[in-house]
Order: C-alpha cells, then structure tokens, then sequence
C-alpha cells in the first residue's frame, strides 16, 4: 500500500503516526504546522481509480460536507487533490478512538452505555431527516472519546432512502451492504428496497454487543446470520417473510415468539437492565416495518437518566438536504478538475 503523502500536504500538515488502515486507504493523526490544531489524515488511495469507486469518493465527501457541523457526524474540515489525480486527502477532526477498540481492550464503562445509545440515535435522527441511510453502521465507524462523546464516520455506503426527493440514479441498493454481522433479516434475505430501518437494526445489534462484550451474530454465511437471528427471536411470520418478496426461504416455517429458553436470550435478559432488554428487541424486530423508528426509540425509558433525554415523540420529516445532492456532487467534481463521467450514481 502506498503510504506516501505528496509534499502540498506535508507542507502544511506534520503527520504523527498512522491510526488506521484498511483496504480504503490509511489515516495519520496530524497537526496544522500554523495552528497547531491535531486532526486526522485520511488518504484514499485509488480513489478515482474506475467509476464506481469514483462515485463513492464523491458521494461520501459531498454527504460530509452537507452533515458539516452535526454534533454526532465527525467532522470534515478539508479536500485536497492528490499530485497524480487519483488519490485523494481527506482532512478530519481527530477522535482518538472507536468503538471496536473500547471493546476489544474491555474498556468500555457499561454505565455510559445508555449515553452512547441515544448519542448513535440523534446521530441517525440526523441522516434520517435528512433523507439517507449510512447502510454500515459497526463499532468501527463509531468513534469514542474519553468523555464518550460519539461521533459517526464512514459514509461510504450512504445512500438516500427510497422516499427522499432525489434523482433515481442516486438510489440504488444492489451492492455489499454492511459488515454481514450487523445486516438486517431484509438485506440478508435480498431485498432490493429497504429503508432507514436497516440502521436500527444495526444498532441494535450494536447495544446488545456493548452489554455481551462480543459480537451478536456471528455468522460466517447468510444461512448462518438468519439462523442465529432467528436462533434468539423466533422465526418470523409467513405475512413478514411475504413482504420480503422471498417467502419460499422459510416458508415450512412456523411463526414462533422469542425463544426465551436460548442461552443468548438468557445472558441477555441477565446483564442488560430490563428497559434496556425491551428496547433492544424493539430495535431487532424481524419484520422493517414493526422495528421502532429512530424517533420512537428516543422516548424510551431506557434513557431517562442521559441527560438531554426529552420524553416526547419526535417525528422524523425528511428535510430537503438531498435535493441539493446531485449539485454537490457536480460542484465537488468540478472542484477537484475531475473529468466527466457519470459519478453521481
């Protein structure tokens, strides 16, 4: 992997050390030689290398930069164009850590687990109203502070729901979705069309892994994730697996209720506080359209002691932030001297 940095950046930039790597790319923690303000460098490497990796360099910047400000999107502070016109900088505030690590070290303080909980919620409630699914929502694109202040990252995957008001380009679902271990019933069952409720499901997989210490469902094939889903909350209705347009998946199967006999269902039910059991299976209901929305999970008792906690039903209306969508990322292009192709699909 090419860990280089071209001279333009280091001239303004020191770099510290490398945070972070993947098949994207690598992140430095770095600091602004004339300020003196520490942030965080993220190279995408191959960025424009072939049209749909293109697409998704520009959607997620443009997507950063309109979330720019939103106390729960970790923000983007600058875009610079890489010397040889197909990588490309991103510069971030720094967040020193990430959920996955807080796990992995057992670090985590269980108490603020509630905190962190509503936190990922107005985070979602501020995609959602604005018309869009983050589609990859993991402990890894969580980032944590020592305060446990949250900040979500990683828009890659984003996309505008179904209902926003967009150009139908924007809108297609047909490829990898989500870490598999945090993939709704409806996603793993090859829905083409899914909503904003894929990002419930995720989280609550995410609480009940913040309680067990350890993943949920730790499938290793699709087959495998349905079963264990099904393994702790019973097997869906015919009238549900129907509405998934793929009946014949299950169809010998019988409607059960949670299996409160299962071990997992058992542990559960032991270390989490009862509000917090309830809310969870609230959050990892099988049918998308039972799940509780963002808005109704945030009047749960589960969050009466996090400050902040407001117990009234908040609707969530979509905001028109997407109808600037394909501006921005037609301004974005320009910006950076990019040729014209179809990159906002």
């Amino acid at each position: 992997m090419d860990d280089s940095i071209d001279n333009h950046v280091l001239r303004k930039y020191e770099i510290h050390e490398v945070v972070g790597s993947g098949a994207y790319g690598i992140v430095w923690k770095i600091e602004n030689k004339e300020t003196g303000k520490i942030l965080a460098l993220k190279k995408i490497i191959k960025a424009f290398n072939n049209e749909k990796d293109a697409v998704r360099t520009l959607r997620e910047v443009t997507i950063l930069e309109q979330l720019r400000g939103l106390p729960h999107i970790v923000t983007i502070y600058e875009v610079i164009q890489a010397v040889n016109n197909n990588d490309i900088y991103l510069i971030f505030e720094y967040v020193k850590s990430d959920l996955s690590v807080f796990l992995k070290e057992e670090k985590l303080d269980k108490e603020k687990i509630p905190q962190i909980v509503y936190q990922l919620l107005l985070a979602l409630r501020d995609l959602h109203c604005r018309g869009l699914i983050h589609r990859d929502l993991k402990p890894s694109n969580i980032l944590v502070d020592d305060q446990y202040q949250i900040k979500l990252a990683d828009f890659g995957l984003a996309r505008p729901a179904r209902n926003s008001v967009v150009d139908e380009s924007l809108m297609a679902m047909t490829d990898y979705v989500a870490t598999r271990w945090y993939r709704s019933p409806e996603v793993l069952l090859g829905m083409n069309e899914y909503s904003e409720a894929v990002d419930v499901w995720a989280l609550g997989c995410i609480m009940a892994e913040l309680y067990l210490g350890s993943v949920l469902f730790r499938g290793s094939s699709t087959m495998e994730q349905l079963n264990l889903i099904t393994g702790l909350l019973g097997m869906p209705s015919k009238a549900t697996l129907k509405s998934f347009k793929c009946p014949e998946v299950y169809s010998p199967i019988r409607y059960t209720t949670p299996i409160e006999s299962s071990e997992l269902y058992k542990n559960l039910e032991s270390i989490m506080p009862p509000e917090g059991f309830d809310l969870m299976l609230h959050l990892l209901d099988f049918s998308p359209i039972k799940r509780y929305s963002v808005g109704r999970a945030l009047i749960h008792p589960y969050f009466k002691d996090v400050p902040g906690y407001l117990p009234t039903y908040q609707d969530i209306s979509k905001g028109p932030l997407f109808l600037i969508f394909v501006a921005g990322l037609s301004l974005l292009r320009s910006r950076l001297k990019l040729p014209v192709h179809s990159y906002s699909r």
